[in-house]
């Protein structure tokens, strides 16, 4: 959590666009949405993500996937 965010008690949703590869693991990163303050969290925390690669035509493929992220204060 930002600390800048939890100090101002700002809380809100991020949606980070993603693209995972072959092997299920985040490649890059797209298109973040929401309240600027949580993207540079959002954006760490996705890197992190591991998937079960997508599958087209019976092999693995790359695909872009929006992951939702919630920052609240407890």
């Amino acid at each position: 959590y930002p600390e800048i965010a939890r100090k101002a008690g700002i809380t809100g949703n991020v949606s980070v666009e993603v693209l995972v590869d072959k092997q299920g693991k985040v490649e890059a990163i797209g298109q973040i949405i929401g309240n600027e303050v949580f993207h540079e969290a959002a954006r760490q925390a996705a890197m992190k993500w591991e998937f079960t690669p997508a599958i087209q035509n019976d092999r693995p493929v790359k695909v872009w996937v929006m992951l939702p992220f919630k920052f609240t204060l407890n």
